[in-house]
C-alpha cells in the first residue's frame, strides 16, 4: 500500500464532555490507500492461487536479482 497527506476542511463539532459547539480548524492527515492484494484479502476475494503463485515467483526473482547486483 501507500501512504498520502490529504487535507481535511474546517468543520463544526460539539465538546462531547460540555455539549458545546466548537469549530475544529483545517488540518492534514495520513492516508493510507491498500494495495490491490490487501484489498482482495480483506474482502475475501476470490485470488487464482497459479496467479498468485506467479506473482510470488516473480517478486522473489526480481528480489534475489536485486541482491545479486548489489554485490
Amino acid at each position: 500500500g501507500t501512504f498520502c497527506v490529504r487535507d481535511r476542511e474546517p468543520r463544526a463539532a460539539r465538546n462531547p464532555r460540555t455539549g458545546v459547539p466548537v469549530v475544529v480548524e483545517a488540518k492534514a492527515h495520513v492516508h493510507f490507500k491498500p494495495g490491490k492484494r490487501m484489498r482482495a484479502r480483506l474482502n475475501l476475494e476470490r485470488v487464482d492461487p497459479e496467479q498468485e503463485a506467479g506473482q510470488l515467483l516473480r517478486a522473489e526473482l526480481r528480489s534475489a536479482a536485486a541482491a545479486w547486483r548489489a554485490r
